[in-house]
């Protein structure tokens, strides 16, 4: 397992003061790249033997938000390798030690030179240590859009969009997502990620909600599927 302690800084809360489900996104994807790091299986090691993990699936089940100022502990481990896939656990807890959120991922070895998945070593593995998954109900099925979502204007890829595999950060897909909807403590966000979208591209949004769903699509120019999302409220 690794951890790392923070504190919720000014540049990473709402207007309310608090986290919002980008900022403990953006606090899990931060912790398993600096778990790589410090293991040195991060993105140089990884690019020298031609490969890349690539997310495929999020869910992230918040219990509350942290607030400004307080004082959290960010974890993450992974529980278990098949093939090419790998599942990965996240979790925040608070000063007392109590479970505030918790996530359940699926990620993919890439050979991204021969644009296909690549099994999984145990050179690979070296320095992970395996625990037991986290007690959280994941929920099972694709998301499936409703048809009578309606688009968004348009959306180009900047340099900005870009993490280190020049392509675009699976945080930015959801961030463009949560620009175009009410900032509110959502109790569940589940992502699925169909393809790498790159510089210059233009994605667009589409949107459908009801009561207690809120549905997300992002397409490419090419009306492919980049991302679809479903965030309970």
């Amino acid at each position: 397992m690794f951890t790392f302690d923070s504190i919720v800084r000014y540049s990473e809360i709402d207007y309310r003061e608090k986290l919002n489900m980008l900022g403990v996104l953006n606090y899990f994807q931060d912790c398993s790249t600096l778990q790589s790091e410090s293991l040195g299986a991060g993105v140089k090691a990884l690019h020298e033997k031609n490969l890349v993990w690539v997310i495929s699936t999020w869910q992230i089940d918040v219990k509350r938000y942290p607030e400004l100022g307080e004082r959290i502990t960010i974890g993450t481990f992974p529980y278990k390798f098949r093939g090419f896939f790998g599942m990965r656990n996240f979790f925040i807890k608070d000063e007392k030690g109590e479970m505030v959120a918790m996530a359940d991922t699926l990620w993919t070895l890439l050979n991204y030179k021969e644009g296909k998945p690549a099994r999984i070593t145990e050179d690979i593995l070296a320095g992970f240590d395996m625990e037991d998954q986290l007690p959280m109900e994941t929920v099972k099925g694709k998301i499936i859009m409703p048809d009578e979502a309606k688009a968004l204007p348009g959306i180009e890829v900047k340099p900005y969009h870009l993490d280190a595999n020049m392509h675009v950060n699976n945080g930015r897909y959801v961030e463009m997502i949560t620009n175009q909807i009410e900032i509110r403590d959502y109790k569940r966000l589940r992502v699925e990620y169909r393809k790498q979208q790159r510089l210059g591209e233009i994605l667009t949004p589409y949107l459908y909600e009801d009561e207690k769903m809120i549905y997300a699509l992002i397409k490419d120019s090419e009306g492919e599927t980049a991302t679809v999302m479903e965030f309970t409220k």
